[in-house]
């Protein structure tokens, strides 16, 4: 192998490996590239997070770990759904700010939501694992076993998914514009599935919680995925439908 093909080759996994990382950051809501002022400060709230409650961790009661995954599971979920009604959150950022800064805040808030959302799961799951159900302890690493595997498969669809229809899509920035932003293309696991992250997507939140035997964790995660079909089939398909309506109307005005 020349030197230079090898640069080559090392120079792609490299990249590909960047891009990986760069996806699952984003995807759990801290975005590091291009800083904005609402960015950097989304940064700074994540990290600061994770060092407080990494400190106060062995003081925080069971009361106020379900307190926060309640809080935050509510946000996002009210959040979402009224974002795009006709006189929504996105509608009302728009008029109050104008379309470029409302979308910034709108991607902040989703940034925010995306974040507070997994790391109060992660928080309750770990607060509220085998409780109750002592007798499955000897199947822990069984358990643990599945469960990973689980995980791993679904952050790879996740990861994959993401990398197809970039951040914008992810956080609904097409919805809040009324426009594609990116060239869908029907492949990975979208060849075979319409909404993988909604459904084998949501592999990593049921592996965790199968992991630590999270009955709560479980139920969370039901509840999650049965919020996103109920949005998708609402209001995002009904937007999908409209953007190729409208896609070929236009082809057929140039024929």
């Amino acid at each position: 192998m020349s030197r230079y093909r090898f640069f080559s080759i090392t120079t792609r996994i490299l990249e590909s490996i960047k891009q990986i990382i760069i996806a699952n950051l984003e995807s759990s809501g801290i975005i590091t590239e291009k800083l904005t002022t609402l960015r950097l400060l989304q940064i700074i709230l994540a990290l600061g997070s994770i060092v407080v409650f990494t400190i106060a961790k062995p003081f925080l009661s069971i009361t106020f770990v379900w307190s926060y995954a309640i809080v935050h599971f509510l946000f996002r979920h009210i959040f979402l759904f009224t974002s795009f009604t006709p006189t929504g959150i996105a509608y009302q950022l728009k008029k109050r700010f104008g379309e470029n800064k409302a979308a910034e805040i709108y991607e902040f808030f989703t940034a925010f939501s995306f974040f507070h959302r997994s790391y109060s799961y992660v928080l309750l799951i770990e607060f509220t694992a085998f409780q109750g159900i002592a007798f499955l302890i000897p199947y822990q690493p069984a358990l643990q076993g599945i469960g990973n595997v689980l995980g791993a498969i679904g952050i790879i669809i996740n990861t994959w998914c993401f990398l197809i229809i970039k951040r914008d899509t992810y956080y609904y920035m097409d919805m809040f514009w009324g426009k594609f932003l990116v060239e869908f293309k029907q492949e990975g696991p979208y060849e075979i599935m319409k909404n993988p992250m909604y459904s084998l997507g949501q592999l990593p939140s049921y592996g965790a919680a199968l992991a630590l035997f999270s009955i709560p964790g479980l139920i969370f995660t039901l509840l999650n995925q049965i919020c996103c079909y109920l949005f998708y089939y609402n209001f995002e398909l009904p937007h999908i439908k409209r953007l190729l309506a409208e896609e070929v109307t236009l082809a057929v005005k140039k024929i």
